[in-house]
């Protein structure tokens, strides 16, 4: 879902075919009937302002921006991206700009983008796993011809690339942080905000399937995501056991210009798959969890410390009941 200053929402609805028999997220990128529609909705009164049938699958949340003056929604189909423009009143399809083709052969589609400066920026191979890198790409909001790609996190035989998640972006700094749990990296892309080329600034080894967020002011910038512990290639298989149920996860704390590791935690019990972490005051961390908890985190100095590669975290475990259980972790 998103939004405009005028005060309207704009969000998709998803229609699963009749009879296909899978649930949650693999019922949305494999059901094969799947249909969406783009609405308009007044955000005081939810009235539903009006509404265009797209004629790709949108499994990535829409991504409302403005520019130049307009306010356009940006939606990754299953191939193509897709452009519409909201003038107060209609959603209308922007034939002058798409639909842009955007994977290379046998990639997935992509999931949610973001916008940095005159881009459009996404990442692949979120629909369903495959054998060919995630490429993280940018097409230009002026001229769709305009498509830069970077394939930051390759593939060894083997593995496979899925991440249904989004990239976190950095416009102040021109950085693009993307991951994949198949290969277990995750990488930094600096972009030329003028021509739109990318390349890569640091990759690191760390396997996570969650959305990353950056924390910290712009010249101090910390990356905190999760990393799994698992001999499953695919962490996200339902296949391969109980989804939540077959891996143990930790939180970490990078610095971001550079990748380099600030602070961890110790393994604990996943967070619900494919969801994200919510910064909040004063440094916490939070998580929910696969087995009905909340997690809070906060790194602490430590008592010996002699860089910040010695700091500590402290996790805090909510129950459903509202109990808490306290203990540092290294």
């Amino acid at each position: 879902m998103g939004g405009w200053s005028d005060g309207t929402l704009v969000m998709k609805n998803l229609a699963i075919e009749s009879g296909c028999g899978l649930q949650g997220f693999n019922a949305v990128i494999q059901c094969p009937g799947n249909s969406s529609t783009l609405v308009a909705v007044d955000s005081n009164t939810l009235e539903i302002l009006d509404w265009e049938e797209i004629d790709q699958l949108i499994g990535g949340r829409v991504t409302a921006t403005q520019y130049n003056g307009t306010n356009y929604v940006y939606l990754p189909g299953t191939t193509d991206m897709y452009r519409y423009v909201w003038d107060g009143q209609n959603l209308t399809p922007d034939e002058s700009w798409g639909p842009v083709p955007y994977l290379l052969p046998n990639q997935t589609a992509a999931s949610a983008c973001g916008i940095m400066h005159d881009w459009v920026i996404c990442q692949t191979n979120g629909g369903s796993p495959t054998n060919v890198p995630v490429s993280v790409f940018a097409i230009s909001q002026a001229n769709s011809s305009k498509i830069t790609r970077i394939q930051p996190i390759p593939l060894e035989p083997g593995q496979i690339s899925y991440i249904p998640s989004i990239p976190s972006f950095d416009p102040t700094n021109n950085r693009i942080y993307n991951m994949d749990p198949g290969p277990g990296k995750v990488a930094a892309v600096d972009l030329d905000p003028k021509t739109g080329n990318m390349t890569l600034a640091w990759s690191v080894d760390q396997r996570t399937p969650e959305w990353t967020i950056l924390i910290g002011p712009a010249d101090q910038r910390v990356l905190v995501g999760t990393n799994i512990k698992t001999n499953i290639t695919n962490p996200l298989d339902y296949d391969a056991g109980p989804i939540g149920a077959n891996y143990k996860e930790q939180m970490i704390w990078r610095e971001a210009d550079t990748g380099k590791l600030l602070a961890a935690s110790d393994y604990f019990n996943p967070m619900i798959p494919l969801f994200q972490m919510w910064p909040g005051y004063g440094g916490l961390i939070y998580e929910g969890l696969n087995d009905g908890h909340i997690m809070t985190l906060k790194v602490l100095p430590a008592t010996n410390a002699t860089s910040t590669a010695n700091m500590t975290s402290t996790t805090t475990t909510t129950t459903a009941a509202g109990q808490n259980s306290t203990s540092g972790t290294g």
